[in-house]
């Protein structure tokens, strides 16, 4: 098999869709790359790791601490893009660690460019899914967020609080109307809970 031609280019973004077109004479390669004068070639594939095992079915577990470079972290990528705000926290969402997820190494062109190994903030993962379902390279579950879980159990907390603060001759389901309102942690954004108990 032929070796790709590398192209060493000074920032790789996680979309193969901002990278140019890897040679003056392919700027009108995909429509992409014509109408942006190479700026924005769509030929590129990411290159991902590959799977170590078929995925396992099983129950996710969760991160017992914020891995070396969470996402939750106060410096970390995802929160600079932000403006360094805290990640936000939607309940149904669960936020999943990365470690040992299949990530792309490097994007190759149909020509036969290839960019150079990807590391840092380029790093893209691309796990197996199927569904909310999402798989390490070894096959088994993904791993809960230990920042998510933290704020998860935060939020239930005020869920349980603020169920107490009703009284039991209260029978109607409405939420007494002096019960603080709930806190996201996470966004500084109030959750009350619906007024009608729906």
């Amino acid at each position: 098999m032929k070796q790709p031609r590398v192209v060493a280019y000074e920032h790789v973004d996680m979309h193969p869709a901002h990278l140019r077109a890897p040679d003056a004479t392919l700027n009108m390669c995909c429509i992409g790359a014509a109408n942006t004068d190479g700026d924005k070639c769509t030929c590129w594939q990411p290159v991902v790791e590959p799977q170590t095992a078929p995925p396992q079915e099983g129950p996710m577990a969760v991160q017992p601490n914020r891995c070396g470079d969470c996402a939750y972290r106060r410096n970390s990528p995802e929160r600079q893009a932000i403006g360094g705000d805290t990640m936000p926290y939607i309940p149904e969402n669960r936020f999943l660690c990365h470690d040992g997820m299949a990530k792309v190494t490097s994007y190759r062109h149909d020509e036969g460019y290839e960019t150079r190994a990807l590391t840092g903030a380029h790093t893209d993962y691309r796990p197996p899914t199927n569904g909310w379902a999402c798989w390490q390279k070894d096959g088994t579950p993904a791993i809960v967020c230990a920042g998510w879980a933290a704020d998860n159990r935060a939020y239930e907390a005020a869920l349980n609080a603020q169920a107490e603060s009703i009284t039991p001759a209260d029978t109607s389901g409405k939420v007494d109307e002096e019960a603080p309102a709930l806190l996201d942690t996470a966004g500084g954004m109030t959750h009350p809970l619906n007024r009608n108990g729906e």
